[in-house]
């Protein structure tokens, strides 16, 4: 494990915008639902550090709509450039329903 690892350090990141990383993304939630404490709902971008196997690892937002998003449903195409594979940074536009 400590050898995955250390390769993921030596990856290199780029920044994706995030209308072009949304391109890449192979599964997630459709909508959320909004929190009680947040009832009207609406659309917030979360920035996120997306890892070399296609999966959000870091969130870099201190918005609190994002902190309540499954991070771990969403999975992207593994990000490679000039075919190795990079950490992406980008953001994320995440749409929560109103509370009925």
């Amino acid at each position: 494990m400590k050898d995955e690892e250390g390769k993921e350090k030596d990856i290199p990141e780029v920044i994706v915008p995030g209308d072009k990383q949304r391109s890449f993304l192979i599964e997630s939630p459709a909508v959320q639902t909004a929190p009680l404490w947040e009832p009207a709902g609406g659309t917030v971008r979360c920035k996120v550090d997306i890892n070399s196997a296609g999966r959000v690892s870091e969130l870099e937002t201190g918005i609190q709509l994002c902190a309540i998003v499954p991070w771990s449903q969403f999975r992207y195409q593994p990000p490679v450039e000039r075919g190795h594979p990079v950490k992406v940074k980008t953001e994320v536009e995440v749409r929560f329903e109103p509370r009925k």
